[in-house]
């Protein structure tokens, strides 16, 4: 089928129209021509494709075209619903022409803003399906019952609570008997926290396939849906509001996770952004929506551009027409232009090498979830100035967060490109010498991948640090990378002893036991690196050796013991490598580092930054990933400190 030219002028969009068909074996559609500025109310279809090679026929303008078996149940179902005016992107923007692809993308959002209605479609029902609607409906009208109960005073005789109470879920009801007669403002909080349990394993497991439907991972549906003023899910004939879900999703423990995960985006946290008057920088929204997925990859950067408080100025004409790679580098070039925000230099997968196609500086922005360590999400700003990374780079640099408006001339240093080479100044800290072998799943790896998670002893035996007692805090704070990923310690006020008591207890049965049901593989590293060298000793040594300093008189709780486990398990097991470098220190460093690469403060990085020569010329380095080296413990005298102060500031060239 043919279509008409859009006039940019008068803002043009086509819209589809379902009709009656004389033949009702298949969907008949009609296209017409209206103007963004002024046009008839219609519903916005937010929906996922589904398999290009599977379709059915429709008919659109009395044509037969192919439609993804998806979208024509969607058609098919709307139809009988007694929808007749929808804006459906598949069918409504030419897509063999890449140019016309490339404007609508950019009035994507307002198409959403300006709909009457945004009908997202979740696929054909299935008993699984209509079990996880019923119980969020069932959710929501328990809790509506329950405020309207506790407006009303809980009259127990009240004809119209008879009947709110009637609509409530029998736990939610055996609850409210309770609270009818008792009253307590606990047994109100007890009931609004049961209210969100599921009756039995296959609500449960309903709820959790619900979210695993394929739609749910779109990047579009981000934009589509913060874009909507009003949001209606389907399944197949079976419906809910978008806001009853983010309701179960909130207040559930399995939505809790997929909301973490990034399974399902935070929809609330995407609207409040935008309709705050301070909207998301493309770079943060890339981080937060990392886990969503797009058919063409580009569309992982192009489908957030329109909710970007910086999306035109970074790209001002998406276009279709361009190789995924140049994309990617010239956008990367802009942020750093314009931005000025180094820290992105650290959004390196843990299993990207650095001789990739792309150029070391440049994130592969299409695939952000395999970057998985979880402090990237605080380097992403914009409020990361009030996350803490550490004594070290705060002491050099004073930083602010890369992304606040507050920048100094050190948070927006001079960067800049010479072809596709970067130019940056920094100083060097130390060269790595030995790392701790790598956690991660060893089936199915290569020789060669084998070889190279494998532990590397330090070649030197140099002290770096004043007393055994500093060197145990060294390693102590480097494996749970605290001052970089949580920002505080265990306890409140000085809580060094607590590290260091719980690190002497990781060789104890109870440890052990916690360890090989919680965190085996925790327990399989620390096994396989018990006889890791640092300053001459083993590690196992240095927990044994842990015991013996004397700490304030205090009870260390299993609690905290586990809560140490726990960090250094998340902090090991996302494959960051306990390493010595030549002077001495302790520190951990990015997956990927090898024996020989360099630790530098790169300036405007929130963290020292790992670089490998590349051989080419003299001081050329690709960019490894990021690494925290431990501090002194009074760093503002310590030998540390002097030496990065005194540290010639050099300039730094990156491919």
């Amino acid at each position: 089928m043919e279509y008409s030219p859009l006039s940019e002028e008068n803002h043009e969009i086509r819209l589809l129209t379902l009709v009656e068909g004389k033949n009702s074996a298949f969907v008949s559609c009609q296209l017409e021509h209206c103007s963004l500025i002024e046009h008839p109310p219609y519903t916005a279809l937010s929906y996922c494709w589904g398999n290009p090679d599977i379709t059915k026929t429709i008919l659109l303008n009395g044509v037969k075209v192919q439609a993804t078996v998806n979208l024509e149940a969607a058609l098919r179902q709307l139809q009988a619903e007694g929808y007749t005016k929808l804006w459906v992107d598949a069918l409504c923007i030419n897509q063999n022409d890449r140019e016309e692809r490339s404007r609508q993308v950019l009035r994507m959002r307002r198409i959403y803003m300006e709909a009457s209605l945004v009908l997202v479609w979740l696929g054909i029902a299935t008993p699984s399906s209509k079990i996880a609607i019923a119980f969020i409906d069932l959710v929501t009208r328990s809790n509506d019952a329950l405020k309207y109960l506790r407006d009303r005073g809980g009259e127990e005789n009240d004809e119209t609570v008879k009947k709110t109470r009637a609509a409530m879920s029998p736990i939610v009801q055996k609850w409210l008997d309770k609270l009818l007669h008792e009253g307590s403002d606990k047994l109100v909080d007890g009931l609004m926290e049961d209210m969100f349990m599921f009756d039995n394993e296959d609500s449960r497991q309903a709820f959790i396939d619900f979210f695993h439907r394929p739609y749910w991972r779109r990047v579009w549906i981000i934009q589509e849906i913060v874009s909507g003023a009003r949001v209606v899910v389907y399944c197949g004939a079976d419906s809910t509001k978008l806001e009853n879900i983010e309701r179960v999703l909130a207040r559930t423990a399995e939505g809790k996770e997929f909301l973490r995960t990034g399974q399902v985006p935070n929809f609330e946290a995407f609207r409040k952004s935008q309709f705050s008057g301070e909207a998301s920088p493309l770079v943060k929204l890339l981080v937060s929506s990392r886990a969503s997925l797009a058919t063409d990859p580009r569309d992982k950067v192009y489908g957030l551009l329109g909710l970007a408080s910086d999306g035109e100025e970074l790209i001002p004409l998406p276009n279709y027409k361009q190789p995924l790679g140049f994309i990617l580098e010239e956008m990367t070039k802009s942020i750093l232009s314009i931005r000025r925000c180094p820290n992105i230099l650290l959004f390196r997968a843990h299993d990207r090498e650095p001789n990739e196609r792309l150029p070391s500086w440049v994130p592969d922005w299409t695939d952000l979830s395999r970057m998985n360590r979880p402090w990237h999400t605080s380097l992403a700003g914009p409020d990361g100035d009030s996350a803490y990374f550490g004594e070290m780079v705060h002491h050099l640099h004073h930083l602010l967060a890369p992304f606040s408006r507050r920048m100094t001339s050190l948070t927006r240093p001079p960067i800049e490109f010479r072809g596709r080479r970067l130019e940056m100044k920094g100083k060097i800290i130390d060269v790595v010498d030995g790392l701790s072998s790598q956690c991660g799943d060893e089936q199915s790896i290569t020789d060669k991948e084998w070889l190279r998670r494998k532990m590397i002893q330090p070649l030197e035996k140099r002290a770096r640090y004043p007393d055994d007692q500093e060197t145990t805090w060294a390693i102590v704070k480097s494996l749970s990378m605290d001052e970089v990923y949580f920002g505080h310690g265990i306890g409140k006020g000085d809580n060094t002893h607590m590290y260091v008591d719980s690190f002497s207890l990781l060789s104890s049965k109870k440890a052990r036991k916690f360890m090989e049901r919680y965190h085996p593989k925790l327990l399989s590293w620390l096994e396989d690196n018990e006889t890791f060298l640092v300053d001459g000793q083993t590690l196992e040594d240095w927990i044994q050796k842990a015991d013996k300093f004397p700490v304030p008189d205090y009870s260390l709780s299993v609690r905290v013991l586990r809560k140490y486990m726990q960090r250094i398990a998340q902090v090991v097991e996302c494959g960051m490598r306990l390493a010595t470098t030549r002077d001495g220190r302790v520190g951990m460093v990015h997956p990927q580092t090898q024996r020989g690469d360099v630790i530098c403060s790169l300036l405007g990085c929130s963290l020292p930054v790992v670089l490998r020569a590349s051989g080419s010329k003299k001081k050329t380095y690709h960019i490894v990933g990021e690494a925290y080296l431990h501090p002194m413990k009074s760093f503002t005298t310590g030998i540390l400190a002097e030496n990065l102060d005194m540290g010639e500031m050099v300039d730094f060239y990156i491919e």
